[in-house]
């Protein structure tokens, strides 16, 4: 947990949990919780499996508005490379028409 007010998360992907990496940390706990339900004849409560829902309850919220605002990053850089080819693009024309 990050104490000093003035420490700013990372808003790029290079702060360690890409969106693969957010799939793959999923698919570990959908691997776990189907273990959980389908090992034995019957579903065995442990005392600990409301405390661990709750950490994937919490997990599920985190990963969904990270992976929103990896999205909307990429789409940023995306539009950027966009607008960038439209002017090329244009700039390519104009030459031509001067030819």
């Amino acid at each position: 947990m990050v104490n000093n007010v003035t420490d700013i998360p990372e808003t790029s992907s290079n702060c360690g949990y890409s969106r693969e990496r957010l799939l793959d940390l999923s698919g570990k706990i959908l691997e776990k919780l189907e273990q959980k339900l389908t090992q034995g004849e019957r579903f065995k409560m442990s005392q600990s499996d409301p405390t661990y829902l709750g950490y994937i309850r919490a997990f599920s919220s985190l990963m969904t508005a990270h992976n929103s605002t990896l999205k909307d990053f990429e789409l940023a850089e995306l539009d950027l490379r966009v607008k960038q080819l439209e002017v090329e693009s244009s700039h390519k024309e104009l030459v031509r028409v001067k030819e």
